[in-house]
């Protein structure tokens, strides 16, 4: 399903929008991709950790699931934070100018992909048990939601309706595999207040990074340079507090 996504997505965008939206949205989605695989490739690397403590020690699998996310929250946040302030500087460096297209594409694709990879520690963690219907009944929202919202948003906001459904179609159906998940489980979500203040501080930069980049254009590295100072900042004074999570 999740195969067909950008396939379909690309698909409506020459059709609601042109050709070099496609081409741009191409660019974007494959920027925030690669920057994605990376933090989810190292936390898909706990399967086989997971699936040997749901044969052994069933009761731990949780409390792994727990402390992942709340490494992944901390990283996530600054990680994503930092690139989309950073999308101005990006478009400048490979398209030779701040394309407006390819930054708003890029933005709503780092939101979507943000919150879907703060849920993938519950989707790795049904791969390890072997609940992968949750995973499927996810994948076939995404796919269901990108197309009905592709089309009716395509029709009123043409190109940009068609990046925001493949943004908020992916965004709704991660929140609903966490929600079969902690329906499934019967569990409380306990997030960390540094991962949380990170995430409110990086999306308010982002906000107002996406903002000064449209009318003071030249401003953006001085964004760019206060987001990278705070989030160092905000780690180094937690340095304590982020060590006693990642040691659980």
């Amino acid at each position: 399903m999740t195969m067909l996504l950008e396939p379909i997505s690309k698909l409506m965008l020459g059709h609601y929008g042109n050709l070099s939206m496609v081409g741009l949205f191409e660019m974007a989605n494959r920027l925030v991709m690669q920057v994605r695989s990376v933090i989810v490739n190292a936390n898909q690397s706990l399967v086989p950790l997971l699936s040997n403590l749901h044969e052994t020690e069933k009761k731990k699998v949780l409390g792994l699931y727990f402390k992942t996310t709340n490494i992944l929250i901390v990283l996530s946040s600054v990680v994503y934070g930092i690139l989309a302030v950073s999308l101005p500087f990006i478009s400048e460096l490979w398209i030779g100018e701040l394309n407006i297209y390819f930054i708003d594409f890029s933005f709503l694709i780092v939101m979507g992909m943000f919150v879907n990879t703060l849920i993938g520690p519950v989707y790795f963690t049904n791969m390890a048990t072997g609940d992968v219907i949750e995973n499927t009944k996810s994948q076939i929202i995404i796919a269901l939601l990108n197309i009905i919202f592709g089309i009716f948003l395509g029709i009123m906001f043409h190109g940009y309706g068609v990046i925001f459904a493949y943004a908020s179609s992916t965004m709704v159906g991660s929140m609903a595999l966490l929600y079969f998940f902690v329906i499934k489980n019967k569990i409380v979500l306990e997030l960390n207040k540094l991962g949380l203040y990170l995430m409110g501080m990086n999306i308010v930069l982002a906000c107002i990074s996406f903002i000064v980049y449209r009318y003071y254009e030249k401003l953006y590295f001085f964004d760019l340079g206060i987001s990278l100072l705070l989030n160092l900042l905000v780690l180094w004074i937690n340095k304590r507090y982020l060590i006693a999570i990642i040691k659980g």
